[in-house]
């Protein structure tokens, strides 16, 4: 078995299709990468700098699947501890190692399609969860809930997209990442690793009223989609996440409102304080620089979360010496 991917012969011609604004040859190079992606985890193996690497625990991935399609009990046992939140300017998946690096247990937002696993992974789109199936085994997962499971050997589940508008999600427990950023050619990775993903979807461009924030019916639909990430995070024990600013590049949501809906719903009693860590992590890319986010996505949730650590430990205090 040989190693056929190169990273420094796609990234320059990945770069050479942004400099010349060549739409359709990015695309094409991304597809090719998701073609490549999908042999490999076919085969459970890869070859990286000369060593053979598995892909190890897939069945167990596929199998503890979860596909939710109704409400979820808030009822959960995770002690209650302080939350620092951080905004990044950061790739998902290497913030995600960072977490597991530092000994946490994350589970990473996939901002996933409502209608089908993978968006337009096949035709190359450059959103989020594309960036995902490009760099896991994470389809696998995923595609069991799809009208074509079976062409890539997998048992068609009962459950079908499209997920559910309020409280669909899927989580999927230890997928693979074995490839590394876009922006590094997508290399095989030497050292693979394995995190906790949630699939649910943000509202594809919703109204807006004249304010240029979301309307209020659909800012209660935002409000159940961002508690179904709590909850099923909750319910499988992640003491941390990995969010992102949801629907806010191809599917027009305004960050600045979309952060604070965020904000709000983490300051619920149920969600206050339940994980050690919450990082958002965005990168300002193609859908950016729009009518929704003329700022970018970035900013908007730093200024939204610049003092949420800082007003968190004052409240600490307050309760601390009010008990002395």
């Amino acid at each position: 078995m040989t190693n056929t991917w190169n990273a420094e012969i796609w990234k320059k011609e990945f770069l050479l299709a942004s400099q010349n604004k060549d739409r359709n040859q990015l695309r094409k190079l991304r597809a090719e990468v998701f073609q490549d992606t999908v042999t490999h985890v076919g085969n459970s193996r890869y070859v990286s700098a000369g060593k053979t690497i598995q892909i190890a625990g897939e069945a167990s991935m596929i199998h503890h699947t979860k596909f939710y399609c109704e409400q979820i009990s808030s009822a959960h046992t995770q002690a209650e501890m302080q939350t620092i939140v951080h905004t990044i300017n950061g790739d998902t998946l290497v913030v995600a190692k960072s977490l597991l690096d530092e000994g946490l247990h994350p589970a990473v937002l996939n901002m996933a399609s409502r209608q089908n696993p993978g968006g337009g992974v096949y035709s190359g789109a450059g959103a989020q969860e594309e960036n995902l199936f490009r760099r896991t085994n994470l389809f696998r997962s995923l595609f069991q809930f799809a009208p074509y499971a079976e062409e890539y050997g997998l048992d068609k589940s009962t459950d079908q997209y499209p997920l559910d508008r309020n409280w669909g999600g899927i989580y999927t427990p230890q997928a693979c990442v074995f490839r590394g950023t876009e922006t590094d050619g997508y290399p095989l990775l030497e050292e693979p690793y394995y995190l906790d993903f949630i699939a649910v979807p943000a509202i594809n461009r919703p109204e807006l009223g004249t304010d240029g924030l979301i309307v209020p019916y659909l800012v209660d639909a935002t409000k159940n989609k961002m508690r179904t990430i709590f909850r099923i995070a909750l319910a499988n024990n992640n003491d941390s996440l990995v969010l992102g600013a949801m629907g806010c590049g191809a599917f027009r949501n305004p960050p600045a409102h979309v952060a604070r809906i965020f904000h709000e719903v983490m300051d619920e009693a149920e969600f206050k304080n339940r994980f050690k860590k919450i990082v958002f992590a965005i990168l300002d890319d193609h859908n950016t620089g729009h009518k929704h986010n003329p700022n970018g996505n970035l900013q908007p949730f730093e200024k939204e979360f610049q003092s949420y650590n800082k007003n968190e430990e004052e409240a600490q205090e307050k309760y601390f010496y009010g008990r002395i």
